[in-house]
């Protein structure tokens, strides 16, 4: 978990870590170690599952005022990590909501999984 992406295709590009090709490298250097990152900091979000990594760049809940539900929680298992939120949409990338389809994404007790290996 850190507050800064660092993947470029898991933000716009703009505000990911300075020496991000430095931390993907160590990140690499022990893959099957590091399965995901989680990121804040660029308010839209992102994702990107590289190298078998998911770099997920949560949105952030300034964007959405009152009306928003811009939180959740992560469960933690074997061989898959599951965000679970209320409403996934305020939360997540729609790139990681593509990728796994669970519930409908735009309200009550959502979930998507991220598997790996």
């Amino acid at each position: 978990m850190t507050h800064v992406p660092l993947h470029p295709l898991a933000c716009d590009g703009t505000t990911m870590l300075w020496d991000f090709d430095e931390a993907l490298s160590v990140v690499e250097e022990f893959e099957g170690s590091v399965v995901a990152v989680i990121a804040g900091h660029d308010h839209k979000g992102g994702y990107a599952c590289k190298r078998g990594v998911h770099h997920i760049t949560l949105k952030s809940p300034l964007n959405l005022g009152d009306t928003g539900l811009c939180f959740g929680q992560i469960k933690v298992a074997r061989r898959e990590l599951e965000i679970q939120g209320p409403r996934l949409s305020d939360l997540l990338d729609h790139k990681l909501l593509e990728e796994d389809r669970k519930g409908d994404h735009s309200n009550g007790n959502d979930s998507v999984i991220c598997r790996f290996a």
